[in-house]
């Protein structure tokens, strides 16, 4: 027994609610993947916190002190709280709050019921791993603890989950696009608050997030095995914001896989090409979304396209700093400059293939991809215009 004590909760659209006997056979949500077995908010929550109260909270302290990253003395707990928060394709994800003393720290926990869910769990325990290894970036979470605990569900049928605890971002949320009729293009981009509210960003704070998502992609780029963070989904909700800065910071709360997307060919010029295989096709995906998260699938407007590029130049300079044997950002997109508009559409073409990820995406980015690809062209243009 431990002398403090671990709150439960449920996170809905009007902020958290105590887990009460009521909520207690309501079942999760269970995402895309409808064959995962359906889970309960009651036993669900009670498992995962007797796997942290367990043995005076040892767990809970391993993962503390992991997250600190020094051997110091943890401060005493007072207490904790945790919250069911959100219901992806591949994980349950819940928060514990932790209060020590004066302060407070949170800690994801992300809970895999599946076969398959459990090989994801850990093939990102590993990548999360290697990454933090080898780029020493800030903006993926660190992992800090990995168990399995007992689920007893409703009708007795006993399952194990496993646990992946990682770093929480503390004051960031997830945004979607979303309907604005203050919007010039209807569309806007809304935060999710732990509040439950849902302000939009103003157009500054647009431009940051696209800017940052994008340099944070291209700052994991691997320049000699052209590996990248892929896939990933603005829907999934993979990126989150905190807008208590300014301008605005944006983090990546997952890594699902890592790996070069196309077959390039072993020549002097294949680093060329796979730079700019890497930013048509990041400028691209971080159009894509679904209204809310998990509406129809939708297109941000062509004003993120700056900064995208913006956010790509400045990650990509940062690294020639480290390596000058890098062609320079602005050689990158004088290349495109010189591109033919059948040149862009045929480089397109390739990227959009080898960039593919859900089924549903084809038709809705086919469709939009030769305007797309003529914004980009005109967008560049008027980068390498505005930099001489």
């Amino acid at each position: 027994m431990t002398d403090w004590a671990i709150e439960l909760f449920i996170n809905t659209d009007n902020g958290q609610v105590p887990l009460s006997e009521t909520h207690s056979g309501i079942p999760l949500p269970q995402g895309p993947d409808r064959d995962a077995p359906l889970l309960h908010y009651g036993p669900y929550l009670k498992n995962i916190s007797a796997f942290f109260a367990e043995n005076q909270g040892a767990r809970l302290l391993q993962a503390l002190k992991a997250l600190s990253g020094s051997e110091a003395e943890v401060p005493q707990i007072r207490g904790a709280a945790l919250v069911s928060e959100k219901h992806g394709a591949l994980y349950q994800v819940a928060r514990l709050v932790v209060s020590l003393g004066h302060d407070t720290c949170s800690l994801a926990v992300n809970a895999a019921s599946t076969e398959q869910q459990k090989a994801f769990l850990e093939a990102e325990l590993e990548l999360l791993g290697d990454l933090h290894a080898r780029f020493h970036h800030p903006y993926l979470p660190r992992p800090l603890l990995k168990g399995s605990v007992r689920y007893g569900s409703p009708s007795g049928e006993p399952r194990m989950l496993d646990l992946l605890v990682t770093e929480w971002f503390e004051g960031f949320s997830e945004l979607h696009l979303s309907c604005h009729p203050g919007s010039l293009q209807g569309l806007g981009i809304s935060v999710w608050e732990t509040d439950g509210s849902k302000p939009f960003l103003s157009p500054p704070e647009e431009e940051a997030l696209y800017r940052e998502a994008a340099a944070i992609l291209t700052a994991y780029f691997d320049t000699r095995s052209f590996g990248q963070i892929y896939p990933w989904h603005h829907a999934a909700g993979d990126f989150v914001v905190c807008r208590r800065t300014d301008p605005v910071s944006v983090r990546l709360i997952t890594a699902r896989g890592y790996r070069s997307l196309g077959d390039f060919p072993a020549s002097d010029g294949s680093l060329v090409i796979a730079a700019l295989h890497f930013f048509v096709n990041l400028s691209l995906r971080m159009r894509l979304d679904r209204l809310d998260g998990t509406g129809e699938l939708a297109w941000a407007g062509r004003h993120c396209l700056k900064s995208i590029l913006e956010g790509f130049a400045r990650s990509w300079t940062l690294k020639r700093r480290d390596d000058s044997t890098l062609p320079s950002a602005d050689h990158l997109f004088d290349l495109l400059a010189q591109f033919s508009r059948d040149d862009w559409i045929s480089f397109g073409q390739l990227v959009l293939e080898d960039g593919m990820v859900e089924r549903d995406e084809t038709e809705f980015l086919a469709c939009r991809l030769v305007s797309h690809l003529d914004e980009l062209s005109e967008t560049v243009h008027d980068w390498n215009a505005s930099s001489r």
